[in-house]
């Protein structure tokens, strides 16, 4: 029974840790696709780009905001 719980326990670290990895990694790349976005609307920032290349591609299959305001509604 005792080494069933330390098992149980160790395996709850492990995918803890493994979630905290993930989820630092997601938030990397957010970071990094965001000083890229700075960079690009304003190229004279003092915004630090810590690595050579293009951002992750985000998923642009909804129309931004500014592309609805664009568009009149029928009547």
């Amino acid at each position: 029974m005792d080494l069933s719980w330390i098992l149980l326990g160790l395996i709850g670290w492990a995918l803890g840790l493994l979630l905290l990895l993930i989820l630092m990694r997601m938030a990397k790349a957010q970071d990094r696709a965001a000083r890229h976005a700075q960079k690009r609307l304003d190229p004279f920032t003092e915004v630090t780009i810590t690595q050579l290349g293009e951002p992750p591609q985000e998923d642009n299959s909804a129309p931004a905001v500014s592309d609805c305001a664009d568009r009149q509604s029928p009547r």
